[in-house]
């Protein structure tokens, strides 16, 4: 299973998100930040072709918010977006105003797999 490394947000606070909104990022900003890692790390693949990406669901814990997006490429496999905002997933003390971390999924189950993440973060 391939991911990429998280992109975040300390200083750039987000206003309130509209009732159409999906999450502190962007459809756009979330395609382009997996086009970009897959370029800069797999490089052995030609640069990836991704469709729309869909959201799938959101959680809420005591402390942060989740948003879940899936994403297809050109050999058809899946890949998670997982946006978040609140507590830094790094260990600090600080609130990290948004987040987001590109996992290829391996099944189609995208609820154990948020709850995996949460649970990981949360401990």
């Amino acid at each position: 299973m391939a991911s990429f490394p998280p992109m975040w947000d300390y200083d750039q606070p987000i206003g309130p998100l509209g009732a159409d909104q999906r999450g502190p990022y962007s459809a756009g900003e979330m395609t382009q930040y997996l086009f970009i890692n897959h370029y800069h790390w797999a490089t052995s693949e030609p640069p990836l072709e991704l469709g729309a990406p869909v959201f799938v669901g959101e959680r809420d814990t005591h402390n942060r918010h989740f948003w879940l997006w899936q994403v297809g490429d050109q050999w058809k496999r899946t890949w998670y977006l997982l946006a978040a905002s609140g507590d830094s997933p790094f260990g600090d003390s600080r609130h990290c105003h948004r987040w987001v971390r590109a996992v290829e999924a391996e099944d189609e189950n995208w609820q154990a797999f948020l709850a995996h993440e949460i649970a990981y973060l949360e401990a």
